[in-house]
């Protein structure tokens, strides 16, 4: 039998996205690059650097880029289809 050594792993509990409360109702408010590099737990830079090519789903906002929770979250999913 072989085992395979795998390192430890500290999973980070990802805060609660913060909402706001619009006429409509509660509104997940949009996410940025720090939060997407926190969500993908990686550096800020590779947000930058990759998210034309790897495709994620940001939006300008002016001159800001910003993500939809539900957008980035259906991004993750297909990235395991490739």
């Amino acid at each position: 039998m072989v085992v395979a050594w795998l390192p430890a792993v500290t999973l980070r509990r990802q805060p609660a996205l913060p909402t706001v409360t619009t006429p409509r109702g509660p509104m997940t408010q949009l996410l940025t690059i720090d939060d997407v590099a926190h969500v993908l737990a990686v550096p800020k830079h590779w947000v930058y650097d990759n998210h034309k090519s790897q495709g994620i789903p940001f939006k300008k906002i002016g001159q800001r880029l910003r993500c939809r929770p539900n957008d980035l979250n259906r991004w993750i999913d297909q990235q395991g289809e490739a």
